[in-house]
């Protein structure tokens, strides 16, 4: 089965449910799932680890002869042959369907692609015409939620958590890798008629909201990027707050949203940072830095703070 993410083509031994099919183009990728106890590779060479706020290890990255592996401590384990173009996850029997897909979509493939070269943000996006304006931070920080309530006001939603962005001759653009949208219950909430919901994964309480497909997404100019501030630093009240950066502050910011994958490797870390500065620099893209309280009552004086910031661009409301 071949789906589409991003602009490349995957061949997959399970379905991937979020994905569009893509026929019989060229594959660019092959994902593949096998059975394994997670004890099983014990010859890597666990180079770096992500941890969560209360220090626990979210993610390690490491490598034997060729391969990167990417582990999920007691979830599973992903193989990346960067050479032949593969990544296999090897899970525990009955491992859920849904949890590898979250984990490939969200994490492992982000990482594989920005490790090739491509720019991949952490990042949600709508589009407001011919434009898309994005949202990056840290999961919880409020990006998904949003992008749900422009969403909910017209502006359509191109992605949640992954977003591509290339440096062209004239502006920037951004690819999505497939609308969706995952939210904790206190976001869904808020939204008019939300529709239908299902399990993000079995190891998290977020709701993946089912979205309806509207044929192949095609590359839009990013007119904005807003880089969320942790709402947790908060010094009380409900004081807004957007903040034009650029220059090294830019470039640095970016690199910090990016999905890196070898973080020791310091040729690609820096051709990273040296596009970024680029990305950061071009007139055709503003870039902020967005501090509000996580209070669902306050969305509707965001986006209007949003919308003075980049200037009513097409209609925002």
């Amino acid at each position: 089965m071949n789906y589409r993410l991003f602009d490349k083509v995957i061949a997959s031994d399970i379905p991937l449910l979020e994905l569009q099919e893509a026929g019989s183009e060229e594959v660019y990728l092959s994902f593949f799932v096998r059975e394994a106890k997670l004890d099983a590779f014990r010859s890597i060479d666990w180079f770096h680890s992500w941890l969560l706020p209360n220090g626990q290890v979210s993610l390690s990255a490491g490598r034997n002869d060729s391969n990167y592996w990417l582990r999920f401590p007691d979830l599973a384990d992903f193989q990346i042959n960067v050479t032949n173009k593969q990544v296999t996850c090897f899970c525990p029997p009955g491992f859920p369907a849904e949890s590898i897909r979250h984990l490939l979509l969200d994490q492992v493939l982000p990482r594989y692609f920005c490790h090739l070269g491509c720019h991949v943000l952490h990042s949600a996006c709508v589009s407001l015409g011919d434009y898309a304006i994005g949202f990056t931070g840290e999961s919880g920080w409020g990006k998904s939620t949003i992008a749900a309530f422009l969403n909910q006001q017209g502006h359509n939603l191109l992605t949640d958590d992954c977003l591509m962005i290339k440096h062209e001759k004239n502006h920037i653009s951004c690819l999505a890798s497939y609308r969706g949208m995952r939210l904790f219950d206190d976001s869904l909430s808020f939204l008019d008629n939300p529709g239908h919901t299902s399990s993000v994964a079995h190891y998290v309480s977020k709701k993946r909201l089912i979205m309806t497909e509207a044929g192949k997404q095609a590359p839009l100019p990013l007119r904005a990027l807003f880089i969320l501030n942790d709402p947790r630093l908060s010094t009380g009240g409900d004081a807004i707050e957007i903040t034009p950066i650029t220059g090294a502050t830019a470039a640095i910011e970016l690199v910090k949203c990016i999905f890196a994958l070898d973080i020791k490797d310091t040729q690609k870390m820096g051709y990273q940072l040296q596009q970024l500065a680029k990305i950061g620099g071009h007139p055709s893209m503003a870039i902020y830095q967005l501090h509000y309280p996580r209070k669902q009552h306050l969305l509707p004086a965001v986006v209007a703070a949003i919308k003075g910031a980049i200037g009513g661009i097409d209609g925002i409301c």
